[in-house]
């Protein structure tokens, strides 16, 4: 197969040629031989084109591949670091267990706190029952204290939990009577 600048002065020399010719069949045969080189030419440039874009994009993924090559590389590199200064985070300060009666108190408070944050818009404050809420926090407390009995070897002095518990509840309780004062005042203004 020819190369394209041998088949590019084989086409200049066919035009020069038939540009000598007086007669038209014969203009017409060298027409066709320019033609057929003229298409051979336009082959052979686009498959070469195809080539150079091919080797760029091979040039260029290999590239890509590199750069995240080192990405990764680094990336595992500071996340060594970083795990590394977690452990020695966790080896310098103690592991403080939470007693189960603490996880449930907690556990019980946050529930509460979650449904009653609910009923707190301006249409159902008002349908909470101040007396009824009291009583439940009652019962929780009475049920936390049998709880405390029931898991032994928590003292009886140890009623941490059950203030924390109390205290929250009672922050719920304040909460929910200032927002239903504050329904009744706008609802007495609006009249």
């Amino acid at each position: 197969m020819q190369n394209i600048t041998e088949l590019t002065e084989k086409l200049s020399k066919y035009k020069r040629i038939r540009e000598a010719m007086v007669e038209q069949d014969e203009k017409d045969a060298f027409d066709n031989k320019i033609a057929n080189i003229e298409a051979e030419i336009k082959a052979l440039t686009t498959e070469t084109e195809q080539e150079v874009k091919k080797q760029k994009r091979s040039i260029s993924h290999e590239k890509l591949r590199n750069q995240c090559q080192t990405l990764i590389s680094e990336l595992k590199t500071l996340l060594h670091r970083y795990e590394g200064t977690q452990k020695e985070k966790r080896a310098n300060h103690p592991i403080v267990k939470r007693r189960v009666s603490t996880l449930i108190a907690q556990g019980i408070a946050g529930t509460v706190k979650r449904a009653v944050s609910k009923e707190l818009s301006r249409e159902k404050v008002m349908k909470i029952n101040l007396d009824a809420l009291d009583e439940a926090k009652k019962n929780f407390n009475l049920a936390l204290r049998s709880l405390r009995d029931a898991l032994g070897g928590i003292s009886s002095e140890n009623d941490a939990f059950i203030k924390a518990f109390n205290s929250e509840m009672d922050e719920m309780i304040s909460e929910v009577k200032e927002k239903q004062k504050a329904h009744k005042e706008t609802s007495v203004s609006v009249k």
